[in-house]
Parts: C-alpha cells; sequence; structure tokens
C-alpha cells in the first residue's frame, strides 16, 4: 500500500515501530511488544505469558492466554499501519493456547487494517478455554480480519477450545477468517459472524478438513443494498474433507453459502440435510441435492450420517 502524506492521515503517536536498540520479538499483544524481559507477563496482569519455543510435535513457539482481555494495539510493521489484538510475525509457527476466558477486542481507527490476530506462519489454537475475537472495522481501513493466517501458504489450526469470531463495521472488505488451508479438529464449538457493508467473507479457504468437530458454524452479510456488496459464508473453496464428525457444519451467506469450485468428496460421516435461505424459512429442503446448482443455496447445512450427495 502506497501511502502519501502520512502526517496527516496517521497519528503516528499512536503506532509503535520496531526498536533496534534491545532484544524483542517480532510479536505484539494489546500494541505491547514482547521481550525476554516481559515474556512471562506480557500485559503486567498475569493473564499472557510468552513461553517460548516447544518443540513438540508440530514445533512452534507458544502463546498462553489464561483469561486474558485483550483490547487494540496499534502497530508499525512492515510498511503498514495495523490496529491488532496480536500481531505475530515471528518466523515460524504459533501455538495459541487458550486458559479460562478470553476476549480480544479490536477497534479500527486510522490503520490500514484491522485484525484480531495476525500470524505471518501457521496458527495453532489449543487448550480448554475459550476464545472470543470482535472486531469493528473502520471505513479508514482497507481491510478488517478476525483470523488472519498468512494467506499465501499458511493454515489455521483449530485444535481444542470454542473459538467465536465476529466482524463487522464499515470496512469495505471484512474477513471472519482468512487462511490458505483450515483444519477443525476441534472438539470446541466454533462460530463465525462476518458482517461489513461491501465485501464480505466468513471463511475464506481454498481448503477446509472437518475433523471430530463439535458445533461449526459461518455467517456472512453485508449491510446495505446500494452500490457493490457480496456476502460469502465459504469463499474461494476448493475442498472440504471430513472424517468422524459428531456435530452440525452451517454455512450461511446473504450471497451463496459456498463460492469457488466446492467439491464434496473425502467425506465419509456429513451428509446434506437441507439447503434454504438464508433465513431458514423457505420450503426448499431436500435430503440428497446436487451441488450443481450452489449458486442457489444460501444456507447450507451439513450433518452427521451417510454420505448421500
Amino acid at each position: 500500500v502506497k501511502i502519501t502524506n502520512i502526517e496527516s492521515d496517521y497519528n503516528l503517536s499512536n503506532y509503535r515501530t520496531i526498536s533496534t536498540s534491545a532484544p524483542t520479538y517480532d510479536l505484539w499483544v494489546g500494541g505491547v511488544q514482547v521481550n525476554p524481559a516481559n515474556a512471562s507477563d506480557v500485559l503486567g496482569d498475569g493473564t499472557v505469558s510468552f513461553d517460548g519455543y516447544e518443540n513438540s510435535d508440530a514445533g512452534y513457539y507458544v502463546l498462553t492466554l489464561n483469561n486474558a482481555n485483550i483490547n487494540s494495539g496499534a502497530v508499525f510493521y512492515d510498511g503498514a499501519y495495523i490496529d491488532a489484538g496480536i500481531y505475530c510475525y515471528l518466523y515460524d509457527d504459533l501455538c495459541l493456547r487458550l486458559v479460562g476466558d478470553n476476549v480480544i477486542n479490536v477497534t479500527g481507527d486510522q490503520a490500514e487494517y484491522a485484525m484480531g490476530l495476525f500470524a505471518y506462519y501457521s496458527l495453532y489454537v489449543e487448550g480448554d478455554g475459550t476464545l472470543t475475537i470482535n472486531v469493528v472495522g473502520s471505513e479508514n481501513n482497507d481491510a478488517a480480519y478476525g483470523i488472519n493466517a498468512d494467506w499465501d501458504y499458511e493454515s489455521l489450526y483449530l485444535r481444542s477450545g470454542a473459538v467465536t469470531v465476529n466482524v463487522s463495521g464499515d470496512s469495505p472488505e471484512t474477513f471472519g477468517v482468512r487462511a490458505s488451508s483450515v483444519y477443525d479438529t476441534n472438539s470446541g464449538d466454533v462460530a463465525v459472524t462476518a458482517t461489513g457493508p461491501e465485501e464480505v467473507y466468513g471463511l475464506h479457504a481454498p481448503y477446509v478438513y472437518l475433523y471430530s468437530v463439535a458445533e461449526c458454524a459461518v455467517t456472512a452479510t453485508y449491510t446495505t443494498e446500494t452500490g457493490y456488496h457480496e456476502a460469502y459464508a465459504l469463499y474461494n473453496c476448493n475442498g472440504l474433507y471430513d472424517s468422524p464428525v459428531s456435530g452440525t457444519v452451517t454455512f450461511a451467506g446473504q450471497t451463496q453459502a459456498v463460492m469457488g469450485s466446492f467439491y464434496y468428496f473425502g467425506i465419509n460421516t456429513l451428509q446434506m440435510s437441507a439447503y434454504t435461505d438464508l433465513a431458514g424459512t423457505a420450503e426448499n429442503k431436500v435430503e440428497s441435492p446436487s451441488w450443481s446448482n450452489r449458486a442457489d443455496y444460501k444456507t447450507i447445512v451439513l450433518s452427521p450420517g451417510t454420505k448421500t450427495v
């Protein structure tokens, strides 16, 4: 993004830049940059700790949230101004470990991007706790994201814990979750809701894998009837896979539930139980529809059972 007239466009005093005079990590929580001195208690209230690199099955850095309440932090990094709850530019994967109930609240002000949670490499979410991300975008933002695992190659792994993502506001582009692949191996519920005036995507990912999922619901709606607008629950998808799944998966989009070269393959325990309008009130529910006319589907419900499509 080319920025002109920076002095007038941004209040630079709000944005933190990288310090080269002391050792730091390219990781910010609520605008506080993590360093060796504050790693054990990043926010000073005992709720966030950076536990360093864990050479486990995957191998990643670990950030633990313990009943944390994280608000917007202003960051200037890699030439961009960002309002973010957690912003990670570490050159390896990040694991977010959840203990208790954790909340990230981000309000996009005059930054280019508003992000609840960003990871440059792949992102893992696990633990017995919960995570709620609330992002309110601004018309000054280029885009607003709930979770953004860097788009080009990286993946989001939802391993355990209940995760709720809500993105709303006036940003011209609104993303609930954006990643190259999403692996939902979660035993907890997952809910993603994205609302915006123009381009709205609940789950923007080419590949989605559902393993042992509880309940999963993705909803995308637009807030204006004038000008250009679209809302897709599942966008740019090339494949949906599953293994034993215990809960119901619902995609609901005001324009379409699913957009992309969507192949319903690899599925052995999910069947399409219904498709209908966004409100779920239309009488076009079916038991074994074809995916060929998926453009007509506003809501798609997949439920446990023998594959029928």
